[in-house]
């Protein structure tokens, strides 16, 4: 059966060989809009097919991430809030400072772990305090679900916070530069910020040396039990020296003994421990490792420790403490 032009209900034809050739050649095409049976067709027709399937998934993103009417209040936000809104700003927003791009905050280095940035945009997102911006590219929406799930890094992000005087420019200073005072009024809970960071270095360092010598690593609720206790006695820096010496006994022991390398990585933690309890007991007098080159700083650090404790480098080589931020306080004034 001769196939027909969907669009003009033409018969389609195939071009010839040249007289030196054989039998036809080409694919079928319609003789007035030069449609073809095929996904790379770029006929007039189906490019407005395309342009209207497009417009329709657009406008499908548009009704899905509405922009609300209110905003959110900037005396509304918690200090949780200010700290990690501020370094999602400083990691990713644009020149215009009118919206976050996703692909900065991916080139960048928003905090430690990739699973805490996640988890960084996910509770700004879930209490609106940014949104996703609906004129996002569409690839960075999944075609399952389409459009509720999105690539966290491939979306753009749009700032919904307001302030009483409402001018643009003051709210970005006041958002990406939180006043230290706010901080020191609560110790205990900035001193839960900077443990839960301290947390998340101590693992990025940890798995940076776990995979280093072929370690097969997931940190869980031991993992996190250890270092936590370690952060009581020591600094960040005393912890990464720690790990390394853990990490280096247990080559040496799994290479020496030929143990299997799922055992040897399961017995660096319980090395961990010990090594901590002993270096307690011991009074050890730990030297400070220093930032890894190839672990750089990330935002959500420097925020914490330069912009808002002004500690600077001590947020690493000091033992979390309340004092720490009651001297970044007396700085201050």
């Amino acid at each position: 059966m001769d196939k027909k032009c969907p669009y003009d209900n033409e018969k389609m034809i195939v071009n010839l060989h040249s007289r030196d050739g054989l039998g036809l050649s080409g694919e079928p095409y319609c003789p007035i809009c030069g449609h073809q049976n095929s996904q790379y067709c770029r006929c007039e027709n189906c490019l407005e097919e395309e342009k209207k399937y497009l417009e329709n998934l657009r406008n499908k993103v548009r009704d899905t991430y509405l922009v609300p009417k209110e905003k959110v209040k900037i005396e509304e936000l918690t200090l949780r809030d200010k700290l990690l809104l501020a370094a999602v700003l400083k990691t990713g927003l644009n020149e215009e400072t009118t919206k976050i791009i996703g692909s900065k905050l991916a080139e960048g280095k928003l905090s430690p772990l990739a699973d805490m940035n996640k988890d960084i945009l996910s509770n700004l997102v879930s209490k609106a305090i940014i949104l996703v911006d609906p004129e996002s590219s569409l690839d960075a929406f999944t075609d399952e679900n389409f459009p509720e799930t999105y690539y966290i890094y491939k979306v753009d992000y749009l700032l919904n916070v307001t302030s009483e005087n409402d001018n643009h420019d003051q709210l970005i200073g006041m958002l990406e530069y939180p006043k230290s005072e706010e901080f020191y009024l609560e110790p205990k809970i900035s001193l839960g910020f900077w443990k839960e960071l301290a947390l998340a270095e101590c693992i990025e360092f940890l798995n940076y040396r776990m995979k280093a010598v072929g370690f097969n690593f997931n940190p869980g609720k031991k993992t996190n039990l250890v270092l936590n206790n370690l952060l009581n006695n020591f600094s960040i820096g005393q912890i990464w020296r720690l790990i390394y010496i853990s990490v280096a006994y247990v080559v040496q022991w799994q290479t020496e003994e030929k143990v299997p390398k799922k055992r040897a990585a399961n017995s660096v933690i319980t090395g961990l421990e010990s090594r901590g309890q002993r270096a307690i007991a011991e009074d050890w007098n730990l030297r400070n490792f220093g930032r890894n080159y190839n672990l750089p700083e990330s935002m959500l650090a420097r925020t914490l420790y330069d912009g808002i404790l002004k500690i600077g480098n001590e947020g690493i080589t000091e033992i979390p403490s309340i004092k720490l931020i009651g001297r970044g306080k007396s700085s201050e004034r």
